[in-house]
C-alpha cells in the first residue's frame, strides 16, 4: 500500500498535470483581457529580480500610481542566503533555483550544463556571487553606436549606475564614478587570505600590475589585478530585493507583490498589451488589467518564453505550437549569449579562515583582441568552502578557486518553446564554442590559469593538483582543447534574447518598448544587444533605473 507521502506526491503531480493542460488550452485560446477582470492597476511588473525590484520601487514612488509585482518565487526567508554569502553555490538546485538545464552541448563533449537562475525575491541577485561589476565603457558605447541613441553610451548610463549605488568605500565615493546616496550597498574587500595573496604574488611575478584596491568600476577596468566589489551590507548579501523591494513593500500602499505567482501569458486589447494572466500561489488562474503598461523583467530565459506564449516571436515557431501570432518578431529568443569559464580548484595546505574574503581578478586582452577593443578575458580567484560542510563552517576544508572566462562571446544560441504549456521549461541552446574564436580565447585563458596554478607562489600554499575526480582528464597537464571541452561551464550570465536594436532581429527599441506592440516593455539582461564584459547584476539594475526613468518621463 502506498505511503501517505507517496499518495500526496501522486495527487500533487496529477493536479500539476491538470493545471498544465488547462494553461496550454488557454495559451491556444482567446488572449483578450476578460471584460470581467476586476483587478486593475496602472503598471504590472513581471519578475522581482535585479531589474524588476528597481522598476517596482521607482514607479511606486509616485503616490497616485498603482504597481503590481508578480514573482514566481517568494521572500528569501532562509537566513543562510544572506548570512553565508561565500557559499552561494549551496543554493543552486534548491527551492530558490529554477533548476534550468541546457540541451546537450556538441562542443563540450555533449554535456548538459546546469543553469541556476533565482526563483526568489531578488531573482539571481539573491543566489549569485554578489560581484558588482558594471562592464567596460566600450560595451555601452557600442550599444549606443548600434542603436543610434547616445542615451546608452557609458557617460549617459553612468548616472543611472550611481543612482542605485551606496558605495561604502570613502575613497571610491570621492571619485566621479561612484555614489553613496543609493539603496544598493556596495562594499570592498578589506583583507585577503594567504591563498589570495599567493595569487597576487604570482601575478606580480608575471609583471601584472597588482593593486588590491583597484577600482574595476572606475576610470579603467583592465590591466590590473585586485579585488572585486560586492553587493554586501555589513557582511550579509544585499540583493536587489533587500535594497529596493523589502524596505518599501509594506509602507507603500500603492505597491503590491504577488509572490509564488507565475505569469503565464500577456493579455491583449487590439495591438496593446493590457493585462497579465498568472497562476497564484494556490494554483488559481487569475488576471490583472494594466491601465498603462506591462514591464517584463523575467530574465534572459523567462522573458522570451513569456513573449512567445503570448504570441510575440517567430511566427513559424508560434504556429507550430498552436499559438496565434500577435507580433512576428523572429529575434525573440535569438541572440543568446553567455560567459563560459574554465574553472579549477586546488587543495590548500593552509587551515581555512572562516571569514569570507571575496573574489579577486583581472581583465586583459587575448591575442585575438585589438588594442582598442575592450578586454576579452576575465580571470577570477577566490578562497572556496567545501559546500558539503557549509552548515558547520568551523570544520570545513579550504581550497583555491581559479578560472578564466571570455568577455563578449562570438557564439550565439537561442531560447525556444518546448511546448505551449507555461509550466514546461523552455529549450535552452547556448551553442557554446560553436564559433572557434571562443575556443581560442578560452584556451589562452586556460594557459594563463595554468601558469598561475603552477607558479612557485601558489604551489607553496596548495598541493598543485586539481580536484576533478569525475574525469580522467587532468586540468593542469592534459591537452588544452580537451580540458576546455571537458571543464568549461557557465558563469551564469545569459543575455541578449530580447535584444535592443534597429535590425530585423531586434525585439525592443532604445526605450525598451517591444516593436509593433503598445503598452509593453522588457527590461532585464535579455535586452542587451551585446553581452557586457563583466558580471551582469549591476548592469541589470542600471537597466531597471533607465526604463523607470523613461516611463516616468512620459507618464
Amino acid at each position: 500500500m502506498p505511503s501517505k507521502s507517496t499518495r500526496g506526491q501522486s495527487v500533487a503531480a496529477s493536479a500539476f498535470s491538470s493545471l498544465g493542460a488547462a494553461l496550454t488550452e488557454r495559451v491556444r485560446g482567446s488572449d483578450v483581457v476578460p471584460s470581467t477582470t476586476a483587478h486593475e492597476v496602472d503598471y504590472v511588473v513581471i519578475g522581482a529580480g535585479s531589474a524588476g525590484c528597481v522598476v517596482a520601487n521607482r514607479l511606486s514612488q509616485t503616490k497616485d500610481v498603482s504597481v503590481l509585482l508578480i514573482e514566481a518565487g517568494g521572500p528569501a526567508e532562509d537566513a543562510a542566503l544572506r548570512k553565508f554569502p561565500a557559499v552561494f553555490t549551496e543554493f543552486f538546485g534548491s527551492r530558490f533555483d529554477w533548476k534550468y538545464q541546457t540541451e546537450q552541448q556538441k562542443h563540450l563533449h555533449d554535456r548538459i550544463i546546469n543553469w541556476p537562475r533565482g526563483k526568489v525575491f531578488g531573482g539571481t541577485s539573491a543566489i549569485n556571487a554578489m560581484i558588482y561589476i558594471r562592464g567596460h565603457r566600450l560595451d555601452y558605447d557600442r550599444w549606443a553606436e548600434q542603436l543610434g541613441d547616445p542615451r546608452w553610451s557609458f557617460d549617459r548610463v553612468l548616472p543611472f549606475f550611481k543612482k542605485s549605488e551606496n558605495n561604502r568605500n570613502d575613497k571610491l565615493v570621492s571619485s566621479r564614478f561612484h555614489s553613496s546616496t543609493g539603496e544598493l550597498s556596495v562594499e570592498s574587500t578589506t583583507k585577503n587570505s594567504q591563498l589570495e595573496q599567493a595569487v597576487l604574488d604570482s601575478l606580480k611575478s608575471k609583471r601584472v600590475t597588482v593593486n588590491p584596491e583597484w577600482d574595476f568600476n572606475g576610470k579603467q577596468q583592465e590591466d590590473a589585478a585586485g579585488f572585486y566589489q560586492f553587493t554586501v551590507k555589513d557582511g550579509k548579501r544585499h540583493s536587489s530585493a533587500s535594497a529596493f523591494l523589502t524596505p518599501v513593500l509594506n509602507s507603500r500602499k500603492n505597491l503590491n507583490a504577488k509572490p509564488w505567482s507565475l505569469a503565464t501569458r500577456l493579455l491583449w486589447e487590439n495591438r496593446r498589451v493590457a493585462g497579465v494572466e498568472y497562476v497564484s500561489n494556490d494554483w488559481e488562474i487569475q488576471a490583472v488589467r494594466a491601465r498603462r503598461e506591462v514591464i517584463v523583467c523575467a530574465g534572459a530565459v523567462d522573458s522570451p518564453q513569456l513573449l512567445m506564449l503570448s504570441g510575440i516571436g517567430p511566427a513559424e515557431e508560434l504556429r507550430r505550437h498552436g499559438i496565434s501570432v500577435r507580433a512576428d518578431l523572429p529575434g525573440v529568443g535569438a541572440n543568446l549569449q553567455d560567459h563560459l569559464m574554465v574553472p579549477v580548484t586546488l587543495n590548500s595546505r593552509l587551515k581555512l579562515d572562516p571569514d569570507w574574503t571575496g573574489f579577486g581578478g583581472l581583465f586583459f586582452r587575448s591575442a585575438l583582441a585589438a588594442a582598442n577593443d575592450s578586454p576579452d578575458l576575465q580571470f577570477y580567484f577566490a578562497d572556496i568552502v567545501n559546500k558539503q560542510k557549509i552548515r558547520n563552517v568551523a570544520e570545513t576544508t579550504s581550497g583555491l578557486f581559479l578560472a578564466a572566462s571570455f568577455g563578449t562571446p562570438y557564439s550565439r544560441g537561442q531560447i525556444a518553446l518546448r511546448s505551449p504549456n507555461p509550466l514546461s521549461k523552455p529549450v535552452i541552446q547556448p551553442n557554446y564554442l560553436s564559433d572557434d574564436r571562443d575556443l581560442k580565447i578560452l584556451v589562452e585563458g586556460l594557459e594563463f590559469v595554468r601558469e598561475v596554478a603552477s607558479s612557485k607562489e601558489v604551489v607553496r600554499v596548495t598541493d598543485g593538483e586539481a580536484i576533478h575526480p569525475e574525469s580522467k582528464i587532468k586540468y593542469l597537464t592534459d591537452d588544452q582543447v580537451k580540458v576546455v571541452r571537458q571543464y568549461a561551464t557557465t558563469i551564469w550570465h545569459p543575455a541578449g534574447t530580447c535584444k535592443m536594436g534597429v535590425d530585423d532581429l531586434s525585439v525592443v527599441d532604445s526605450q525598451l518598448r517591444v516593436r509593433g506592440v503598445d503598452g509593453l516593455r522588457v527590461a532585464d539582461a535579455s535586452i542587451m544587444p551585446i553581452l557586457v564584459n563583466g558580471n551582469t547584476n549591476a548592469p541589470c539594475i542600471m537597466i531597471g533605473e533607465m526604463v523607470s526613468s523613461m516611463i516616468r518621463q512620459h507618464a
